[in-house]
């Protein structure tokens, strides 16, 4: 197997689809995208459940995400700078971290840094578990990812209502006048 490198043409279209999504992202997110972004595999929220990832846990994992900006180069961010982030303890989000290296999401790797002419321990932390998951994943028909929990009509603000009793929508009066069921519908709502 032989790596050809694309033809112009080839080349030229992935400039074009690039610039494009580019485009198509400042237009959406304008100036919110000054500061950079990240990109995380839809499947990676898809598949929290699966992963078996709390809340915290899915945080850390994308502060991590945030910092690798190179395949070849391991992030190394502080717990601390995280927890700020959080707005939790270090010793939270070094649960977090603990709980996915044992998933084996991460692996954490002890080493040094050169940093003003000295010598600092870091950590970094290598995320080919997590890759290679959410590549397993991937390869899995599109039929057996997890659909969206359909909504329990028996369930309100917290509690269960005994399956007899119907759920009623009422008609609300406005500035102008009563509300009618019609101007219920999608298209009512949308303008």
């Amino acid at each position: 197997m032989t790596n050809a490198a694309p033809s112009s043409s080839t080349a030229n279209s992935q400039v074009s689809n690039s610039e494009a999504t580019s485009t198509q992202l400042q237009e959406k997110w304008g100036s919110a995208l000054n500061r950079g972004f990240v990109l995380v595999p839809v499947e990676l929220l898809r598949r929290q459940k699966e992963l078996d990832l709390a809340d915290n846990d899915l945080v850390v994992l994308l502060n991590l995400l945030s910092h690798w900006w190179y395949s070849d180069d391991k992030p190394y961010p502080r717990t601390s700078t995280i927890a700020i982030r959080m707005g939790t303890s270090p010793r939270t989000v070094q649960r977090c971290l603990e709980k996915l290296e044992e998933k084996k999401l991460i692996a954490r790797l002890r080493g040094y840094v050169v940093a003003k002419g000295k010598n600092q321990t870091v950590t970094r932390y290598d995320l080919q578990g997590t890759v290679n998951r959410l590549k397993g994943y991937a390869l899995a028909p599109l039929a057996q990812v997890p659909a969206a929990a359909l909504p329990d009509p028996n369930f309100l603000a917290g509690r269960r209502r005994p399956s007899g009793d119907a759920v009623l929508m009422h008609p609300v009066a406005g500035p102008v006048g009563t509300v009618g069921a019609e101007d219920f519908s999608d298209e009512a709502q949308r303008k």
